[in-house]
């Protein structure tokens, strides 16, 4: 039941936070809200897994739009209400474990085991 109550806060906030990235396309006006704005609680979980990560500025535009499809991912999961919390959880996990597949070309050695680490940490029942 904790790992449970706990991998919901986790999405939650995980979805919550990638929620407040910016859409990255040219010549298009940014439709979010400056950083500034955002809420402490948005912008840490995002700047606290971009700083483990130590994503180069080159890396950040690859980055990023994972980051936005996979919120977008969970957030359907979230919003799906034929689903039951157990499918819910299932799917969510699914998605939080797919990551480095889509991430790990993008990412450099050191990258990629901090990358296992986070995940890791979200999916690892805790006792």
């Amino acid at each position: 039941m904790l790992h449970k109550k706990k991998l919901l806060l986790l999405t939650a906030g995980l979805a919550v936070s990638l929620a407040t990235l910016p859409v990255l396309a040219q010549d298009a006006p940014p439709q979010d809200p400056p950083a500034a704005e955002a809420s402490p609680a948005q912008a840490t979980v995002f700047d606290g897994l971009e700083t483990q990560l130590a994503l180069t500025d080159a890396q950040k535009p690859k980055v990023h739009p994972i980051f936005v499809s996979t919120q977008a991912q969970l957030q359907a999961v979230q919003d799906d209400k034929d689903s039951t919390p157990e499918i819910k959880q299932q799917k969510t996990l699914e998605l939080i474990k797919g990551l480095p597949v889509k991430l790990n070309p993008l990412l450099d050695d050191t990258q990629k085991a901090t990358l296992a680490s986070f995940i890791a940490q979200i999916t690892t029942p805790q006792e």
